[in-house]
């Protein structure tokens, strides 16, 4: 499975790095945390081991993304349909599915 180790923070200016950055990626083991207006696309991943935090007009594709280890925080436009598991708390606003 190929992982990313750490912890990442998207924003609208680094986002494209990112994206080049995650391709193929199935699991991060640290917090992914995507903000300002990112838009970032993550086909293949199915697990974040830390925090997920989604907002701000931010948004992450990831129709895979069964667990996230921490808390889930969603404030935006998102859509998880195979998400199985959240390890701390789960926000979710009124746009996300």
């Amino acid at each position: 499975m190929k992982t990313y180790k750490g912890d990442i923070t998207i924003t609208e200016t680094n986002f494209e790095e990112w994206k080049e950055k995650l391709k193929g990626i199935k699991k991060i083991t640290g917090y992914l945390s995507i903000n300002s207006q990112a838009n970032l696309k993550a086909p293949l991943l199915k697990s974040v081991g830390g925090n997920l935090y989604i907002d701000f007009q931010a948004n992450l594709k990831a129709p895979l993304l069964k667990s996230v280890g921490g808390y889930f925080y969603i404030n935006s436009q998102a859509n998880f349909p195979l998400l199985k598991s959240v390890g701390g708390n789960l926000y979710i606003d009124f746009q996300a599915n």
